[in-house]
């Protein structure tokens, strides 16, 4: 288990120069997938740039991002770690500024990065229960409540649910990548007025519909909505996190497109792909699930029980060898409430690669993709 911010951060991240313009920081942030970037010269720290310092600093003054210098609009109240500083530290940190990542020092020189998803996937505790720390993504749209209602459900009595909403800034900047006028930077400002608002008003339509938790906590945050739902998940410790479907919220969607298929791919827990029901309200009362004799499938058909136990649910359990098995699990659940599927098999038949991202997308129901383990970071 690492115990220093060595152990956990990722070496060699992406910095770029106090002279080199706003618009090249952004697209770098926009292609990266991130929401702020350390400011180096001569490999030592500087400041960071973030999504933020473009939209207030630069789209809100009217300046011009094509002459405008990331050194001209960097936050200079700079906020690090060194190397060997304990994680307990970096977390503490993260904690009390507000921020998912910091920049890493040695003697000065940026030497990494370390995300609270770095730390989380470090200590690789224990889970205790898919349906116990719930992160659920909200946007607005009648989708996303569905996650939400569905969420409350499923929640362990005791249990505890972030509702997580994002406004991501690019949405309303990303079009400032050439000269500009006065009125287009006002027009910018805005969008992103309206983003935070949709973002607030997302958060109290999805908190009027809990009625079983106790234990509800919300959060509004800026950036690359994937990445952000990510650390939400990290952060809370999550063991689920729940996405709607097709959504079409006024703030950045968090439904199955292309956040949530990467949530699919890249969270550290399961993940609930929440649809309505054919009719009523939905209940886990049908549950399909898959195995094939793997780890994996095995938790996923524990968690089943697990809800057959609390709901009276009926179980149909699919050992499929088709040529075509997530073509035959999404036609076995055709009349079901909840395809469960596990998640980092090594057998062929089931496993994330393609039959759970293919179920998520297709299938009529909600689907459950169980992970019984940790998936080895990616950069």
């Amino acid at each position: 288990m690492a115990t220093s911010v060595r152990d956990a951060m990722t070496e060699n991240p992406h910095s770029i120069g106090a002279s080199v313009s706003v618009v090249e920081a952004a697209r770098l942030m926009r292609e990266e997938r991130i929401g702020s970037l350390p400011i180096t010269e001569d490999e030592k720290l500087v400041g960071m740039i973030t999504y933020r310092d473009i939209a207030t600093k630069v789209v809100a003054e009217a300046a011009d991002p094509q002459r405008t210098s990331v050194g001209d609009v960097y936050s200079r109240d700079l906020i690090s770690v060194e190397a060997d500083e304990d994680l307990e530290e970096a977390l503490q940190l993260m904690a009390r500024h507000q921020v998912r990542r910091l920049p890493v020092v040695e003697n000065g020189r940026l030497v990494g990065i370390v995300a609270q998803a770095d730390i989380a996937l470090s200590e690789n505790e224990q889970k205790t229960g898919v349906f116990e720390r719930i992160v659920c993504g909200v946007d607005g749209s009648p989708q996303s409540l569905e996650a939400v209602r569905q969420s409350d459900l499923l929640l362990e009595t005791g249990g505890r649910l972030l509702l997580a909403a994002v406004v991501d800034p690019m949405q309303a900047i990303h079009f400032q990548v050439a000269p500009t006028a006065a009125h287009v930077a006002r027009r910018a400002l805005h969008e992103i007025e309206e983003l935070d608002e949709a973002a607030a008003d997302a958060l109290e339509r999805a908190r009027a519909e809990v009625a079983r938790a106790a234990d509800v906590a919300t959060q509004d945050t800026g950036g690359p909505p994937a990445a952000c739902l990510l650390d939400a998940a990290s952060s809370e410790r999550a063991t689920l996190v729940a996405v709607g479907t097709h959504g079409l919220g006024r703030a950045a969607g968090i439904v199955l497109g292309s956040v949530a298929t990467r949530v699919l791919h890249r969270a550290r827990c399961s993940v609930l792909v929440a649809r309505r029901a054919a009719a009523g309200e939905w209940t886990p009362r049908t549950i399909v699930v898959g195995v094939d004799g793997s780890a994996a499938a095995d938790a996923a058909l524990g968690v089943c029980r697990e809800l057959e136990a609390r709901f009276g649910s009926e179980v149909r359990v699919v050992t499929s060898e088709a040529r075509r098995p997530a073509h035959a699990l999404v036609q076995a659940a055709a009349d079901a409430n909840l395809l469960a599927v596990g998640s980092r098999s090594s057998h062929r038949v089931l496993g994330l690669g393609s039959v759970s991202e293919h179920v998520a997308h297709h299938a009529r129901c909600s689907v459950l993709v169980v992970r019984s383990a940790l998936p080895t970071a990616t950069a």
